[in-house]
């Protein structure tokens, strides 16, 4: 998807949320929130769930969660990335909007761009993301100007 998915949490992210918490790109959680996947309790490992959590935290977070079935809080998910923002429960959807005004005031185009771009590098080792910058500008002119301030 081209433009930011942003979350807003309140209450418990189970098993599918996580999943799709795990997916968005920005998370506002209320400082309450829960965030588990508990499969395991009902003997069923949360396969599914568990493809984007691995991808949004520490693998030790992960496998802690998936093979245990307990929840996190919503301070130690901001610690391992699961979320962005925690604020009380009654700013989520406040905050949330907050951060969709502060993306939209940017051009759509250089923001479906940049996360484009920041989610194919990702997968890369550093030099060859680098690289990649360059790949960003058409103009021959513009890669080389990023290539040398990049190398």
């Amino acid at each position: 998807m081209e433009i930011p998915v942003i979350a807003e949490v309140r209450g418990v992210a189970a098993a599918a949320g996580c999943q799709l918490v795990a997916t968005c790109d920005v998370v506002v959680a209320s400082d309450t929130s829960k965030f588990v996947v508990p499969g395991q309790k009902v003997g069923l490992f949360c396969s599914t769930p568990g493809i984007p959590l691995a991808r949004a935290v520490p693998h030790k977070i992960a496998l802690d969660m998936l093979l245990t079935g307990e929840p996190i809080d919503a301070q130690t998910a901001l610690r391992c990335g699961l979320v962005s923002r925690i604020v009380p429960e009654k700013d989520v959807k406040f905050e949330a909007l907050k951060v969709a005004e502060q993306i939209g005031q940017h051009s759509r185009a250089v923001t479906a761009l940049g996360k484009k771009f920041f989610y194919s590098q990702t997968e890369l080792g550093i030099n060859d993301a680098y690289r990649s910058v360059v790949g960003l500008f058409p103009e021959a002119s513009r890669r080389k100007t990023v290539f040398s301030l990049i190398f």
